[in-house]
């Protein structure tokens, strides 16, 4: 993987980030919770956008990866900022939101504060919700409550420290059980339904909520939480290509997006600490 990139941001960390010119929509893509652009997934997404000549990129939330930062100060509300960020200085014209886990969350949150720039969305094993405090196991809360800290262990990573903050911060970015989700443009959810993380079921609590009324939804029987064996790369690929070539073809995309952006808020007014 060739090295990274950095965006400066004032006092704020730099972003390690990866970027392909090309045709539009482009394609950014949205990583999971403490994950690397190394990923799988972001890698084939990056390989099909330089053999079709598309717009691309990637890069690493603040404290995760090669960009600045501690983990430990890590809020959801941070890294969606870091996305915002990204759309607004590193992108330009319409974007197809690429996530994967934690990052699909984020992705739908970005998707509502930037309505005129993203146009289209897909995700893996949508994450929306993962870590809000009110839906944590109460012997977990008892923690929390107790030492303000979680050792929080994934399957095939290292453990991390989660603050009490962490989870309390991230209910204010819950996006189920409210009214319907205002986002209007494409969407794709991708799901393993032997995820043990994030159930599938969670793929269709998100599609009937949308606003959307171009919303699919693709099931693997056999899945896992990953979705990185080939099969299922190979179908994502082909959801991002089939949707990006959709959206290039729309002659109506601009002004969907131009009327978007009369409510759309002021760059970089959430983008901060």
């Amino acid at each position: 993987m060739a090295s990274p990139l950095f965006l400066s941001r004032g006092a704020l960390p730099r972003l390690a980030y990866q970027r392909l010119a090309g045709r539009s929509p482009g394609i950014v893509f949205l990583l999971g919770f403490n994950d690397t652009r190394a990923n799988p997934k972001c890698v084939a997404v990056e390989q099909f956008c330089q053999e079709s000549g598309r717009a691309f990129l990637s890069f690493d939330y603040s404290g995760c990866g090669g960009s600045d930062g501690c983990f430990e100060d890590c809020l959801i509300g941070r890294w969606k900022n870091d996305v915002l960020t990204v759309l607004d200085e590193l992108t330009s014209g319409p974007q197809i939101l690429v996530g994967a886990s934690m990052g699909g969350w984020i992705m739908l949150l970005a998707a509502l504060e930037r309505p005129g720039r993203v146009a289209g969305l897909v995700a893996t094993a949508i994450a929306v919700d993962a870590f809000v405090y009110g839906e944590l196991p109460p012997e977990v809360k008892g923690q929390l409550e107790r030492t303000g800290v979680l050792n929080y262990v994934m399957a095939g990573a290292e453990s991390v420290l989660l603050t009490r903050e962490f989870f309390v911060e991230a209910e204010e970015h819950r996006v189920l059980g409210r009214p319907p989700i205002p986002i209007t443009c494409p969407v794709r959810l991708l799901h393993g339904m032997q995820d043990q993380l994030i159930p599938w079921g969670r793929a269709m609590q998100v599609a009937e909520q949308l606003e959307s009324q171009d919303v699919r939804i693709v099931l693997f029987k056999d899945g896992q939480h990953g979705l990185k064996r080939a099969e299922e790369l190979r179908v994502l690929v082909g959801t991002v290509r089939d949707l990006a070539e959709s959206l290039e073809r729309d002659p109506g995309l601009g002004e969907r997006l131009e009327a978007a952006v009369r409510t759309e808020p002021t760059k970089g007014a959430a983008v901060t600490g």
